[in-house]
């Protein structure tokens, strides 16, 4: 407010005049919060709603027991940990059990502050699978491969996937067969800021922004679709 009024004064307006200025500028300012906020709430409702129409069953507020049991399926450490799960649903997507966990942190810089959200889907896959992960590529990466240091345990034919992502995997037999022409296609269609984690009992797909309605078909089914791009070899690969 004090800015404002130190404008208004600026520019040779009377008192009276800048009083109403500064009125005037801070009714604009509630009203754009009041929509904007109406704006939020009016969107959880739809993905809320959603979630239910594809048959998932919604806890929001979730307690410390039920966080903790979300964060260990996430498999990946984040601010705020387990306090930062948000919601968590659950249900059966093309006969599969699946989970769907909303994560969220504050990120201050200086003055100002906003929030991350992280959002999983998971289902089931065999607990003898090694793990292979999938994580876009950052600068590091990019400034490794420039002095001829891939940082992928798994290259493939493909510039394109390679260029898009680290594939992080202690057995690169079992990278080569997961990584399919098919899956490497399916990757590159994931929006930017996926992540994709597959083996030790989970698939997991994770996109670093909030789940909106329009996209609950796709994400939630996501888990699916990759597991039924997986060869069947890979059934029994790594059983005792």
């Amino acid at each position: 407010m004090s800015a404002v009024f130190l404008l208004a004064q600026s520019r040779g307006m009377p008192n009276g005049v800048g009083a109403v200025v500064i009125v005037g500028v801070l009714l604009l300012i509630v009203t754009i919060v009041i929509f904007a906020t109406r704006a939020v709430r009016k969107a959880r409702r739809e993905l809320l709603e959603k979630l239910r129409q594809v048959g998932l069953t919604i806890t929001e507020k979730p307690d410390l027991a039920m966080q903790t049991e979300a964060y260990a399926l996430m498999r990946m450490k984040i601010t705020k940990g387990e306090r930062g799960v948000k919601m968590i649903a659950r249900g059966i997507i093309r006969d599969r059990d699946t989970t769907l966990v909303e994560h969220m942190h504050m990120v201050h810089t200086g003055k100002s502050a906003h929030a991350v959200y992280w959002t999983f889907a998971i289902i089931a896959c065999p607990e003898h699978w090694p793990q292979l992960v999938l994580s876009e590529e950052h600068l590091g990466d990019k400034i490794m491969k420039f002095f001829g240091k891939d940082r992928s345990d798994v290259q493939t034919e493909s510039k394109a996937f390679d260029d898009r992502w680290r594939v992080e995997c202690p057995d690169p037999d079992f990278g080569t067969l997961v990584l399919s022409p098919e899956v490497q296609a399916w990757a590159n269609s994931l929006p930017r800021s996926s992540r994709v984690s597959i083996g030790a009992g989970q698939i997991n797909i994770a996109c670093r922004s909030l789940l909106s309605a329009k996209n609950v078909d796709a994400f939630v089914d996501a888990p699916s679709t990759l597991a039924d791009l997986l060869p069947p070899e890979l059934d029994a690969y790594g059983a005792a």
